[in-house]
């Protein structure tokens, strides 16, 4: 082998290194701000099923939402709610009024985005929580891995060859230090 091919090669696997430790640190990015973060904070990933939060969410977004009061909500904030007492489905939508009734009980008036009407008031025992921040398209991705599929082995194989490689290569590189000193 010449030195010129032995340099091609080098850089080559160079790349190939850079590339995987660059997805890898995506990676647990990503796992961080979806998993992590919620948990830490008290809160929950939830992912986006409708339209009616267009342009700002989109359906397959996932949205971290952190437990937060009626009171701590501000005009403008987008909240998840059950639109229903005692109903486990929840709502996500911006905060378009926030009134007091004649006893000064709190209620908020919500509008998704995209929806041409208001919602009807809710009280603060109806609000699960507000919107931390998004994830374009993840929830997606977290959707897939909750079903027991091929799917869901196909992405857990691939994160798991991913880390086998990225292990290998540290293991060269930390050989490769060890003999050189």
């Amino acid at each position: 082998m010449t030195a010129r091919e032995d340099d091609g090669r080098s850089l080559l696997r160079t790349l190939l290194n850079t590339v995987l430790w660059s997805v890898l640190v995506v990676f647990l990015a990503v796992v961080a701000a979806a998993v992590l973060v919620p948990r830490l904070l008290g809160g929950t990933a939830l992912t986006v099923l409708s339209g009616s939060m267009e342009p700002t969410y989109s359906p397959g977004d996932m949205i971290v939402v952190v437990p937060a009061g009626a009171e701590e909500i501000q005009l403008g904030d987008v909240i998840s709610f059950h639109p229903y007492p005692d109903d486990p489905a929840l709502v996500t939508h911006r905060v378009i009024a926030v009134q007091t009734d004649g006893t000064g009980e709190l209620s908020l008036v919500t509008q998704g985005d995209a929806n041409s009407s208001a919602d009807e008031p809710i009280r603060g025992e109806q609000i699960a929580g507000k919107v931390l921040y998004d994830l374009p398209a993840l929830g997606f991705l977290a959707e897939a891995m909750r079903g027991d599929s091929a799917r869901t082995l196909a992405i857990w194989a691939g994160g798991a060859l991913l880390i086998l490689g990225l292990t290998g290569t540290a293991l060269r590189w930390l050989r490769r230090a060890k003999a050189g000193t």
